[in-house]
């Protein structure tokens, strides 16, 4: 089973989804600092090393910038706007010189590739801010959606090609309230 939720189709989003209330009760994946470089690994963002593994900085840093991509997000989503903290909270990270570009032969060519170049344990929620730069600095933002259940508090980036994507997931909400609709019709 998957420790972490990846419906979202954006790092910034999946990062965010990482803390939720379900059925009343509250969900934190990141419980600790391992929790985190454990998400920065399965999403495929640079790997946390063992000595970081353990520092309260790495999941203070998590847990702050978090909120404040929910809090911006959920703002986005309501009323089409992202408040001035989150895009400061956003760019105090990508501040500095904690990423440069390399250019380095691949398979048939060459390949720009990003090298990370971190200083604390904070920098590594770096590529999370990046990610969320790049969303709002190239996706289609309507696109950004809740989920329409009405108990499901989880964000995605709708990707289908109509724009028509209403779930989180049809795993997670859209199968359970289809079957709920369907016996509520047939139950009469």
């Amino acid at each position: 089973m998957q420790k972490f939720l990846w419906l979202a189709n954006w790092p910034a989003l999946d990062f965010i989804n990482t803390e939720y209330t379900q059925a009343g009760e509250r969900i934190e994946h990141f419980t600790t600092a391992e929790d985190v470089a454990e998400w920065l690994r399965a999403a495929r963002l640079p790997v946390v090393p063992p000595a970081v593994r353990s520092t309260e900085q790495l999941l203070v840093a998590a847990r702050g910038y978090r909120k404040s991509l929910h809090s911006g997000v959920e703002r986005l989503v309501s009323s089409g706007d992202v408040p001035a903290d989150t895009i400061s909270a956003t760019n105090r990270l990508l501040e500095g010189d904690r990423f440069s570009f390399r250019l380095q032969r691949g398979r048939g060519g060459f390949q720009l590739q990003r090298h990370w170049n971190f200083a604390s344990p904070a920098d590594y929620i770096v590529p999370v801010a990046l990610s969320f730069a790049e969303l709002l600095g190239t996706a289609d933002l309507s696109r950004i959606r809740r989920c329409k259940n009405p108990e499901c508090p989880l964000i995605f980036y709708d990707t289908s090609k109509s724009a028509t994507r209403n779930w989180c997931s049809l795993d997670i909400c859209g199968n359970k309230l289809r079957v709920a609709a369907f016996r509520k019709r047939h139950s009469n």
